[in-house]
This record gives C-alpha cells, structure tokens and sequence, in this order.
C-alpha cells in the first residue's frame, strides 16, 4: 500500500469546490492528483519517509548531538 492517503495524526481535509475550480483544472488533471503523489513517496522511498516521520515526532533529536544522524 501507499502512504499517500496515510497521516501520523488524524487528519479532516476540507476542499471547498468553488477553491478547486477557481484553479481551472480540469477533471482528468484533477484525478492525476493521487497518482503523482503515490509516483513521488515511491521516489522518495519508505526509508526516507520513516526518517522524515520520525524527525516530526521528535524533533529534538535531529538537534540532538548525540542522536544517530537520520
């Protein structure tokens, strides 16, 4: 599975329409919207994403000198 429709927090995301059609998108452009981001977490790797999850809750260790470099 993707992390694309996963968050560490529970999370409501409100899209007015008015918003959406405001940018003039058109439905296809609109429904390529999940599939990129799924293209981009796979590039990013789920290595990466772990680490950057775990530097946003912790934040103190990646200030931390004696925290193992993420």
């Amino acid at each position: 599975s993707n992390y694309t429709n996963r968050s560490p927090y529970p999370m409501l995301h409100l899209l007015r329409e008015e918003s959406i059609s405001r940018l003039g998108a058109s439905e296809a452009d609109l429904l390529a919207i999940p599939e990129r981001n799924i293209k981009t977490l796979e590039s990013i790797g789920l290595c990466q994403i772990r680490r950057m999850l775990a530097r946003i809750q912790n934040p103190d260790a990646a200030t931390d000198p004696r925290s193992t470099p993420l």
